[in-house]
């Protein structure tokens, strides 16, 4: 099969304008016709409900932005095991197998077994702060497992 068109749609609206114009794309182009389709997003809440409202009815498959992820993850092992150190890689690289295969429950205590050797960040913590990279790491999975 060859590709004929990629398309992307982008723009600085509001993200219940954007979601017009991302299905005002669809039916121009007639992407809902195709016999595979998906939808990549970064793990922003508005960008699923993009997706719900006009996608998925057209059987567009989501899909979380992988880079986003492996950013996470990468930031999380370093955190918890020390920036550059074998360690910190090994660690990554099991999180990262554990996110390829979907194996989010097993990927989630993990990080959360990382945060709590860390500790809870206090309220106003620094984005570097350690606890804090691991915990935001926790939330982002959290909220994008599926």
């Amino acid at each position: 099969m060859r590709k004929l068109v990629r398309t992307v749609v982008a723009s600085m609206a509001t993200s219940e304008e954007f979601g017009w114009q991302v299905a005002a794309e669809v039916h121009r182009r007639r992407l809902g016709q195709a016999k595979r389709k998906a939808c990549v997003c970064d793990g922003q809440k508005y960008n699923w409900s993009i997706w719900e409202m006009h996608l998925v009815m057209l059987g567009f498959l989501p899909i979380l932005d992988f880079l986003h992820l492996l950013v996470y993850l990468y930031g999380a092992a370093c955190a918890a095991a020390g920036k550059g150190t074998e360690a910190a890689w090994a660690l990554y690289e099991g999180w990262l197998w554990q996110a390829w295969r979907g194996e989010v429950q097993a990927l989630l205590r993990g990080l959360k077994a990382a945060g709590h050797r860390l500790g809870q960040p206090p309220e106003k913590a620094p984005e570097d702060d350690p606890r804090k990279v691991v915990w935001d790491a926790v939330g982002y999975v959290q909220n994008n497992k599926d």
